[in-house]
């Protein structure tokens, strides 16, 4: 059953821990043939963990194209969001070792895509949080920061986070009476 999937996954990420990693991804595939293939459910569980098993095996085209599976199964698969803005901004940070602003730009957008849709399926999730600021730092405009963040805000309307940051972000912008 469906606790037997879940029992799956938890021996993945024993395996990962043990640096096993074909073993987790075998524990994977056959989460995956339960439910995406017996059961027809779209699960997301799986996506996420072979994504990290493919980080971990420095496979990152493999991570990728997991997180993406998982965002297929579920489009508020928050974790696949996030693995997949900490993509974007790696290839930025590589990006900018050569010198390819331009480059850098585009992938702190992708990233930054990717971060705000997983910050809008969860509500306060600090790596989404930190991958939100991060692609905003990389891009430093203004007002997709100060628009970024009143969208944040006013999705979450009761966390006051978004609103400190939005008010930051308008002190930055030197808009004091909207800052306060």
């Amino acid at each position: 059953g469906l606790g037997d999937v879940y029992k799956r996954q938890a021996l993945a990420w024993i395996a990962i821990k043990e640096q096993k990693y074909e073993d987790a991804l075998k524990f994977v595939k056959e989460g995956n043939k339960a439910t995406l293939s017996k059961w027809q459910v779209k699960l997301k569980d799986s996506a996420i963990t072979e994504g990290w098993v493919n980080v971990f095996k420095n496979d990152w085209k493999k991570a990728v194209a997991a997180w993406k599976s998982g965002n297929n199964r579920d489009k508020n698969c928050f974790y696949c969001r996030d693995g997949l803005a900490r993509f974007y901004i790696s290839e930025a940070s590589k990006a900018l070792g050569k010198k390819d602003k331009k480059k850098a730009k585009e992938f702190y957008k992708k990233a930054l895509k990717e971060a705000v849709v997983g910050a809008r399926a969860i509500r306060h999730n600090s790596g989404l949080v930190t991958l939100v600021d991060t692609a905003l730092y990389g891009l430093g405009d203004k007002e997709i920061t100060i628009k970024t963040y009143a969208g944040l805000a006013k999705k979450w309307n009761t966390d006051p986070l978004y609103f400190a940051k939005l008010g930051y972000a308008h002190l930055y912008a030197k808009n004091y009476k909207k800052a306060e």
